[in-house]
């Protein structure tokens, strides 16, 4: 037998885990079958933890939490200090997408400072993000800041293409566009040296939120559309899209095609057991389509559904967003 075949395996897989899940899932199953044969603990180690990436973009938490937990364990046994702190880092993403930011620092917390190398850039672009989906702006900005060059030095292509196009994100909501395009359009640029593993699906659905923001909503919905074929394409969920195209469409006075959308995405996001800050927010733009189609009490209900969320997730700023819902609702009544 190949003694690095399962650690090859993995590593494509890995490549993969972003843009075809499933394919992912594939490789990596094989991958840890031909490690626990040939007795290789970092085979495994990386196994388990591709098979926890692609659980977290199929919107499987629990499997990717078990998955990349295994990993960690596996690494740690065997000394391999780079891997655990690796699946350690991925691990922080995960349970923050579940909706606890706390446990998701004190996982980075853990990786500290004593990574070197790979892990260490990837554990402050993840407490970039982490603190860009808490509001703390300016913080995330420093931490983007020192880590998207430190991705560029590394030859990291893909991880520099999805860090642009979330720091892209936040500059839109702080309403430097610019800035925005200008990394969302360098995101695209990487796409040859990220390859197969880069989703453009993602960048694009971006542009289309800096073009709705800029009031261009013929330009937003074209980019939508664009999105939504291409995640169709890769077999991956578009309930974000639906999202952004509610907002878009709600911004026009567009209620009832708002309500739509906002709706579709909801129940997407329920049926697929998606991330908890995803599903708050999608209630967030259907309690404000309710509103808006005057139907206040349904507003209330769904506005206080998300405002629980937001508060167990420690996102004050979403929270007092859905309290002037439940506030508006009130007065509508």
């Amino acid at each position: 037998m190949d003694p690095d075949l399962a650690q090859r395996q993995a590593l494509e897989a890995e490549r993969l885990s972003a843009s075809q899940p499933n394919r992912a899932r594939q490789l990596a199953t094989a991958a840890r079958r031909a490690a626990i044969e040939g007795g290789d603990r970092l085979g495994l180690a990386l196994a388990e933890r591709v098979l926890g990436l692609a659980a977290r973009e199929l919107n499987d938490l629990p499997a990717a939490r078990r998955h990349l937990r295994r990993s960690i364990t596996i690494a740690e046994g065997a000394g391999l200090g780079v891997e655990a702190a690796e699946s350690r880092v991925r691990l922080a993403d995960v349970v923050s997408l579940g909706g606890s930011t706390t446990a998701a620092l004190e996982q980075l917390h853990v990786v500290g400072d004593t990574a070197t190398g790979v892990a260490r850039v990837r554990s402050r672009v993840h407490q970039a993000l982490l603190l860009q989906r808490t509001g703390q702006t300016e913080e995330a900005l420093a931490r983007y800041r020192l880590a998207i060059p430190a991705l560029r030095r590394l030859g990291l292509a893909l991880d520099e293409a999805q860090a642009l196009s979330n720091r892209a994100v936040l500059h839109t909501y702080r309403g430097d566009y610019a800035a925005a395009e200008a990394d969302l359009h360098r995101a695209e640029a990487l796409a040859p040296a990220a390859g197969e593993g880069f989703a453009a699906a993602k960048v694009h659905q971006n542009l289309g939120f800096v073009a709705a923001c800029r009031g261009n909503v013929p330009l937003a919905l074209s980019w939508f559309d664009q999105a939504q074929l291409e995640y169709a394409a890769l077999g991956l969920s578009e309930a974000s899209v639906l999202s952004d195209r509610a907002e878009t469409l709600l911004s026009v006075g567009l209620a009832t095609e708002g309500l739509a959308a906002a709706t579709k995405a909801v129940t997407a996001l329920e049926q697929q057991g998606s991330p908890a800050l995803d599903l708050a927010e999608a209630r967030l733009m259907q309690a404000r389509a309710f509103l808006l189609t005057g139907e206040a009490r349904e507003a209330a209900k769904t506005a206080r559904k998300a405002r629980s969320a937001f508060q167990r997730q420690g996102r004050s700023g979403w929270s007092t967003l859905a309290d002037y819902v439940i506030a508006r609702a009130g007065l509508s009544r």
